[in-house]
Parts: C-alpha cells; structure tokens; sequence
C-alpha cells in the first residue's frame, strides 16, 4: 500500500487535522532529533551534528551532489530551500521552449510526470491493487488456475490476490466510514435529549458535567458528551476516509485518462507532464527534501543533513499508488540529467510493469547513481512479500548501487523499532530515524510525521554529505560505506514490526531485520571515508 496511507493513518489521532506553521508548535524533543549522537546525546540518531563539529570543521563540500527526489511534489521556494534546489542552466525559465533538446520544455527545477501541458494535475489515483482488479476482472473472474494457460499465470496470480487484498479494504474503509457516521448520530441524539432535560437552546461541557439524573439513558449521553469526543473530528475522519473509498478504490475514477491521456504502455510515450513540480499535494516530497537539504543554522526552522547538495524534483506520486512507468521515466530523467542520488519515498505491493522499473533501475546503477528507497510502512516481512521498486530482479539478480531503508525511533531497546516498519533479514539494508520526524511542509510551513518515507531521506542525506567531501568514491563504495559504518545492534532485543495490536508484542534481535543489523551514522561514514582515502582505496 502507498506510503501516504499508512503515514497519515498514523497521524490522524495526532494531529487532528489541524495545520501546522511553525516549529514552535511542534514537540520541541523532536527537532532535529536525527541529526543528534547515540554516544553524546542519547538518542537513536545518526550524529550528524557531531560529524559537522568535529570531521568536518573548517571544511567545506568538494562537489555539489544532485539529489533527485522522486515524489508527490517539492514547494522548491520554501524558505529552508534557500539555493538547495537544483536548476537546469541550460533551459531559459518560461519561454515555452525545450532549449536543452531534453524532450522536456521548461524543466528548471525537474518535471512533473503527473500534470499536463494545460497546466492540470493528476492528484487523486487508484491504488494499484485497484487498477489490477478492474483491468483483469473481465478475463479471469470466476476462473480457476486450471483454466489458465502458462503464458497467463503470472497475470492471473496478481489478480487473485489483488482481488483479495481489494475486496478487504473495500469492506474496511467502509466499515470505518459506517462507524465514525454513527457516532455522528449518536452524539447529535445526546445534544438533542441533554437539551430537551436541561431546557435549554445550547449547552455547555459544564452543564453536561452537572446534570445529575437516574435515568440510564440521560446517564450515558451524558458519559459520551463528557469523552470529549466532537463532531469537528469525526466530520474531518470521515472525508479524509471517503478518499479511500471514492478515490483509492474507486473503480470508475479513470484519473490518468482524464489528465494525462498518454499510452500508458509505451515507454516512448514519454514527453508528457510540465514543468510545476510542487504541484496540489507537495507537502510529503518537501518533508523528504528539507531532510536531506534544508539550509542548517539559519534561524528559520530544521536542519537537513547536507550541505553540499541540489534538490532535483521529480513530481510522480499521487495520493493512491504512483504508475510503473512515471518511476521509470522518472529515474532516467534523473539519470540523463545529472543526478548522484535518487530518494524514492513510495511504494507498493504490485508493479505489474516491474521489468520497465527494474529496467531504468539497471539503467542507473551503470551509470554509477545511487538508489535508495524506503521498506515501506506495511510492517511486514519484505524478504516474503516483495514492496516496490525492489533492485531484485525476477531471475533473481539485482542491482549493486542500492539501499532499502527501515525505520527507528529515537528510543533504544524495545522501542527502537518503529512498529510500521518493513523489515527484512536481506532485502532491507539498514535502518534511519523515521519516527516523529520533524521538516519542512509547503508555503513555509513546518511538520512532524513518521514513516520509512523520512528514514529514506535521513540516509540519502548521510550518502550525499559524505559523497560531497569525498567525490572520487564510488556509488558501490559509498553503499558499502554506509553499510559497514552504521551503528550496529545486531543482539539488541526490539519489538518486531508489525505489531499493532494491545496484545504482546513479540521480541526479536535488532540484527534479524536487515542486512547490516545497523543505523545509518554520519560520523563514522566520514571516519571511514577518510581512511579510505588515506590508504589509497
């Protein structure tokens, strides 16, 4: 399932929907947490700020690393992006003329692969276990395996348990709307009876505290309208749960044909979109870009990790699942047009173009740029079931310049597992603050969220200060230097991902849910970047 889902799932008894504008209403512990020390400051961090103390004191960047950032949308003229953002200096801004002969007319700061020449936006999608159903139903509903030929199997097996997993969340959601709509009810039938008993127009909470009464019934209005429970937030549960239902599995929503209107299969279909890169729905892609790169120490709100770096946005996220062919087209825009790193926050559990995907993500290991992605936020096991993009091929092979990140909070021990977490002994790599993560929102405003989206950023930082200083690296070398440098605590006892439920939570080792059994570290990557350096390697 798309990392929006899940991310605001999580928030919504948090936040309350309420906006956010500055840092000073968030959780003053939370601030650039990720950036603090396990050694100095006590907590799971990557001693960022201690890297920029003491190795990288009177120093400065060697290269500027490009950091392209697949997403939902990046605000590149937030004030903590003060000359962060990437710009394309050989197209002229505005003129309607593709100068660069990229194929892509006014691409400044990236591209949008989700919008169209009119200026329009593709925003609410399907989820891909959606498309899936409604693409194959007509062939295989009521068939069995023995009715399938070999050349459909594959195709017939993503329908089945598409067609589960969609069926399942249809009666969820649901579910959820019927039961905040009867609450709804229920309280506007209290306020109608404990005004009809007190006789009044309006009543107050202190009225409803007084009321003193036998009756049963008045008793329990009065108990419900205590709760605090309101009918502002119900209200605002139920829309932001209508999107699921009216968008995510909405069968008849067609967005992409309406918006887009490319050959969704041909690859050479490719110059389509516009140059906005912020778009209707920037406020996850931002998160992600002041992580790596807002401006640090100056005044105004987060430090991001890096110094040394441009944002390069690419808009091909929508609320819902993002399409194959945007990442792939996104990854080799990013490749084509320069870009180090490429930061991919999303995901999903199908990718019925996955040989296009896994294609472009060759495509840029040869040409020595460095991938990383989150796990995912499903809390489960990526060793069994697989979460795309994945650098694992269907044969088996897969790609050397590539980092799948999970989630930690900033506790040690039981909670350093964040608990919606992916994990996985070989297909997740290494683990980063995602937990109460606080960044930049659009229009210059501020937020905190949780998600492997924010651990991926954290990494992707990490990858680009070191790779800034110490340029003559390798995208292989810097992978394994991120690797053999995090802090590990393979023998650590957590709680396994997962585990949502108030029951107990099983224990598992830390070194059980990646490969390196480590939190990426900053200071120690330097360390080892430098005697790499020293030795000649």
């Amino acid at each position: 399932m798309n990392r929006y889902l899940i991310i605001f799932i999580t928030l919504v008894t948090v936040n309350a929907y309420a906006q956010v504008t500055t840092v000073d209403s968030l959780e003053a512990d939370y601030l650039n947490w990720y950036n603090k020390s396990p050694e100095l400051d006590k907590v799971c961090g990557t001693a960022v700020d201690r890297a920029y103390e003491t190795i990288l004191k009177d120093k400065k960047p060697q290269k500027e690393i490009i950091v392209a950032v697949i997403d939902g949308g990046v605000d590149v003229r937030h004030e903590d992006l003060k000359g962060q953002v990437w710009i394309n200096k050989d197209e002229i801004p505005d003129n309607g003329i593709d100068d660069d002969k990229n194929g892509y007319i006014d691409d400044i700061n990236g591209w949008n692969f989700i919008g169209n020449s009119k200026g329009e936006h593709l925003n609410i999608e399907n989820l891909e276990v959606t498309r899936i159903y409604r693409d194959y139903k007509a062939k295989y509903d009521l068939k069995t395996a023995k009715d399938i030929t070999k050349e459909d199997k594959a195709d017939f097996e993503m329908y089945t348990a598409a067609k589960v997993e969609y069926e399942s969340y249809v009666v969820k959601y649901g579910e959820i709307i019927e039961r905040y709509t009867n609450s709804i009810l229920e309280i506007e039938k209290a306020n109608k009876a404990l005004k009809a008993f007190l006789q009044q127009d309006s009543i107050s909470m202190d009225d409803i505290k007084g009321i003193e009464s036998e009756d049963s019934l008045i008793h329990g209005y009065k108990k419900l309208l205590s709760s605090g429970t309101n009918l502002a937030y119900l209200e605002g549960a139920i829309d932001y749960y209508k999107v699921f239902t009216e968008g995510y599995l909405n069968l008849d929503l067609n967005a992409r044909s309406n918006v887009i209107g490319d050959n969704l299969t041909d690859m050479k279909d490719a110059f389509y979109g516009n140059g906005d890169v912020k778009g209707p729905n920037a406020d996850h892609g931002s998160m992600v870009s002041g992580i790596i790169g807002a401006v640090r120490n100056n005044g105004m709100g987060v430090n991001g990790i890096a110094t040394g770096v441009k944002i390069m946005a690419l808009r091909s996220i929508p609320y819902g699942d993002e399409y194959d062919k945007d990442v792939a087209l996104s990854i080799r825009y990013a490749v084509d047009n320069g870009a180090d790193i490429i930061n991919m926050s999303f995901g999903k559990g199908y990718s019925p173009m996955e040989s296009e995907v896994y294609a472009a993500i060759k495509y840029a290991e040869s040409k020595g740029v460095l991938m990383i992605a989150a796990s995912g936020n499903e809390g489960q096991d990526v060793d069994v079931k697989t979460h795309y993009p994945t650098p694992y091929s269907e044969k088996g092979n897969h790609v050397s310049t590539w980092l799948t990140v999970g989630a930690n909070s900033k506790d040690f021990e039981a909670k350093m597992t964040a608990n919606f977490s992916n994990y996985g002994a070989k297909k997740v790599h290494i683990f980063a603050p995602g937990v109460k993560v606080i960044s930049i929102s659009p229009d210059d405003n501020y937020d905190m969220m949780n998600g492997t989206s924010f651990s991926c950023p954290v990494v992707t930082g990490v990858a680009a200060l070191v790779w800034s200083y110490y340029p003559k690296l390798s995208a292989r070398d810097l992978r394994e230097i991120i690797m053999e440098s995090s802090v590990m605590y393979k023998n650590m006892k957590v709680n396994l991902p997962g585990s949502f439920d108030d029951g107990k939570v099983p224990s598992v080792k830390f070194g059980e849910l990646s490969e390196s059994g480590g939190v990426v570290n900053a200071y120690y990557a330097l360390q080892m970047a430098e005697k790499r350096r020293v030795e000649g390697k």
